[in-house]
């Protein structure tokens, strides 16, 4: 029995020996990442500089009367908000006194010119008494000009230029009682009503020029050599308000000469011709004074140049490219940075494959795929793995 039990177990354990599961073993996996690509192209850019500003008045005024007086007249369009072309009558103060006082230079005038009528006469006939004597006498006269009288007749040509002048003040007096408006203007503050009483120190309003508004963009010094300057040959720009869609053109006049207090950048005017749309009637929305708005201004142009999206720029200024299957990181030159994107003058050439999606723990010479190619992503064998690795060594 014991001989048997033994046997027995021995069959068993050979039994289970020679059923029991094997595990093949299998070469690992490799896969090659796979990239997303943008091909560099090499070309003409132009700056743009995308900055914020202010609306400003070009020309704000505060407007007085030249003469004192009632106001007896308010044209209809004065008060805030108000239009007014250049000429417009804006207000009417009495005339009355003004009117009586022209009356009463004219009277002195006409006096003076009597006067100095008379006194013509009186030299006349002095030079002709005088011209009697020297030929009755035997000794010469000597003519002075007391004698003609022209101290008399300069007294009386003075007397009737000074009257003219008086004239002359009780017209512009006159006129002076129309108060017009000086030039194309809006209304932003009145004042004065019908009927006040006013003086030549009161401010009856604030006018605002329609013809140009200013804007005071702040801009970060290191861009200023993008942005041409001057009324006539300053870089355009694009204004857009933060409350509407409406656009409006400028263009940048030149720097105020001094820094922000705030943000230390450069004080830039941007002028914008007609903003309220009244001669070209482009915009049905003005443009409105203290907005805070957006500008894009175009600058000079960066030449045979490669722009890249900012995801392809990796640190210390490089970009990784996909050349025959592997990555290769190269330096690169920025000469410009704008919102979402950066431009490159060196580094790189025009058709180069440029990496924009992430690569996991990148070395220089790995191999890669191209998302969305026939290759993809595709096991590699030990001996395949190593010959690759041999050769990338």
């Amino acid at each position: 029995m014991p001989l048997l039990l033994i046997a027995i177990g021995v069959l068993v354990a050979v039994y289970f020996k020679r059923t029991a599961p094997t595990i093949e073993r299998t070469p690992p996996k490799a896969y090659v990442p796979r990239v997303e690509i943008t091909t560099a192209v090499r070309e003409d850019i132009v700056r743009v500089l995308n900055v914020m500003g202010t609306v400003t008045p070009a020309r704000e005024i505060g407007l007085r009367s030249r003469v004192t007086g009632e106001i007896l007249f308010v044209s209809p369009n004065f008060l805030p908000g108000g239009h007014a072309a250049e000429g417009d009558i804006l207000l009417k103060i009495d005339p009355t006194d003004y009117q009586v006082e022209l009356e009463k230079a004219q009277s002195a005038l006409d006096t003076k010119k009597a006067a100095l009528l008379l006194e013509q006469g009186n030299q006349s006939i002095a030079r002709e008494e005088m011209r009697l004597i020297s030929e009755t006498s035997n000794e010469s006269i000597e003519e002075t000009d007391l004698a003609l009288r022209k101290p008399q007749l300069q007294q009386a040509e003075a007397a009737v230029a000074s009257a003219e002048a008086d004239l002359k003040k009780a017209t512009l007096n006159l006129e002076r009682t129309i108060v017009r408006a000086p030039f194309n203007a809006l209304i932003t503050e009145r004042n004065v009503n019908l009927g006040a009483r006013v003086t030549t120190q009161d401010v009856l309003a604030v006018l605002v020029g329609t013809d140009e508004y200013w804007i005071e963009a702040a801009v970060p010094l290191d861009q200023l050599g993008a942005v041409s300057m001057g009324r006539e040959n300053g870089s355009a720009a694009r204004i857009r308000s933060h409350g509407n869609s409406t656009e409006w053109n400028g263009n940048v006049i030149q720097t105020t000469g001094s820094l922000n207090q705030k943000s230390r950048m450069a004080n830039m005017i941007i002028a914008v011709p007609d903003p309220l749309g009244l001669e070209s009637a482009k915009n049905d929305i003005p443009l409105m004074l203290d907005d805070y708005v957006t500008i894009s201004i175009e600058g000079t142009i960066m030449k045979n140049v490669i722009e890249l999206p900012r995801t392809a720029l990796r640190d210390n200024n490089t970009v990784w490219l996909f050349e025959k299957g592997k990555l290769s990181i190269r330096d690169v030159g920025i000469i410009w940075k704008h919102g979402d994107h950066v431009v490159i003058d060196k580094g790189m050439d025009s058709g180069d494959a440029v990496i924009i999606s992430t690569v996991p723990t990148p070395v220089d010479g790995m191999r890669l795929s191209i998302a969305g190619s026939e290759q993809g992503e595709k096991p590699v064998d030990d001996d395949t793995q190593k010959d690759a690795n041999d050769e990338d060594a």
